[in-house]
């Protein structure tokens, strides 16, 4: 698991538009030079998984490398899926709110997998909501992440907006 993640990713970094084309077929040798450190084949599997989710795609071959890693020095299952299901979660909510813009360099960096989330998410709840939405998961995805303990860090807040509150009404007194 391990290798064909490093050769995944290898194939992405190494990506070029003119390397492949879902026209050429699967004629070998190729009809043009490859350029790609893959080869052919990492040509072709890099072309499909930055079109599907754009350079989003690093994904897959990291969360190869995690399992291979995992499974190499016998880390427990329980803690894989749980980063698993975090980098995935992660991934599906920043390629939609970052595909919500849309535009050349949104569907570069997130694909049709991000396009398809903005849009199901912009005629769930329109425009707005759709950033709205999408901020409070990103927010709430970050909190679970994290650990963070929302009643704390408002507490903490308010204690520091009443102190500076406290501090400015303060007269100054000259000495």
């Amino acid at each position: 698991m391990i290798l064909l993640g490093v050769w995944i990713l290898l194939s992405i970094f190494s990506h070029s538009q003119y390397d492949f084309f879902p026209s050429d077929g699967f004629i070998y040798p190729p009809p043009r030079p490859i350029m790609n450190w893959g080869g052919p084949a990492g040509a072709m599997t890099s072309d499909i998984l930055i079109n599907t989710f754009g350079y989003f795609a690093v994904l897959l071959p990291i969360l190869l490398i995690i399992w291979g890693s995992a499974r190499l020095f016998l880390l427990p299952p329980k803690k894989t899926w749980v980063v698993t299901g975090e980098l995935v979660a992660g991934h599906g909510i920043l390629a939609m709110l970052l595909a919500l813009p849309g535009g050349a360099l949104a569907s570069a960096i997130t694909g049709n997998y991000g396009a398809e989330l903005a849009e199901t998410m912009k005629s769930a709840v329109g425009n707005v909501g759709a950033y709205v939405v999408g901020i409070i998961l990103f927010g709430v995805f970050v909190a679970a992440v994290t650990r963070l303990d929302f009643r704390a860090t408002l507490d903490s807040a308010y204690k520091g907006i009443i102190l500076s509150l406290i501090h400015i009404s303060e007269p100054t007194r000259p000495y």
